[in-house]
């Protein structure tokens, strides 16, 4: 297995391809810049199978319009984001444009290649619809925004609740074995056992 991990836009949102030897692939989190991404798709002669939210904040969406026009493959977010994805308010900070045109979504976890066995766990407190996507033989998870390398997702946003954060944290990620390694929407992947042992806002 593959991943492509970048950091892109105005807030440096992390997207990441994970890809398989057979080259089939799925993008998690399509924060920004759809040609670059596009055109690492193509010239990597990635086949994109499913792009995968892990929640709907804009700054994880903006390349999400252009690739799901030019890939033509299914885009799939919990239910619970979807009052996120359609809200007007999905607008922060304010030097980036709302979003006008938006691609229809499907709360439905896909039936993907099998090199995908991924397990979706549900994840809330950053934003309603939060999920993280953990892949057991490869010992990783995509947790979107949280739980960071030292810290953990805002909950001052609309549907964030940091008491239902820390219950996911707790009982859903640091559950995982300690050598998962944990892909971050924002800045460089940490461990479960890292954070576990000395991530100052939540303790396991």
């Amino acid at each position: 297995m593959n991943i492509d991990g970048f950091s892109l836009g105005l807030l440096g949102t992390n997207c990441y391809i994970f890809s398989d030897d057979d080259k089939n692939a799925v993008v998690i989190d399509p924060s920004a810049e759809a040609q670059f991404l596009l055109d690492h798709i193509e010239s990597n002669d990635l086949k994109v199978v499913a792009i995968l939210l892990t929640h709907a904040h804009y700054d994880h969406i903006q390349a999400l319009p252009a690739l799901e026009e030019e890939l033509g493959v299914p885009v799939y977010l919990h239910e619970n984001d979807l009052v996120v994805y359609n809200s007007e308010d999905n607008c922060y900070p304010p030097f980036i444009p709302f979003l006008e045109e938006r691609p229809k979504t499907t709360n439905v976890f896909p039936s993907l290649p099998e090199s995908f066995n991924f397990k979706c766990f549900d994840t809330p407190g950053h934003s309603p619809g939060s999920v993280s996507f953990y892949h057991e033989g490869e010992k990783l998870v995509f947790g979107g925004d949280v739980l960071f390398n030292g810290s953990i997702g805002r909950t001052d946003l609309p549907g964030g609740d940091f008491s239902t954060l820390e219950r996911s944290i707790k009982n859903k990620l640091y559950a995982l074995p300690d050598e998962t390694t944990v892909y971050s929407g924002h800045g460089e992947p940490t461990t479960i056992g890292k954070e576990k042992a000395s991530n100052p806002f939540i303790k396991a």
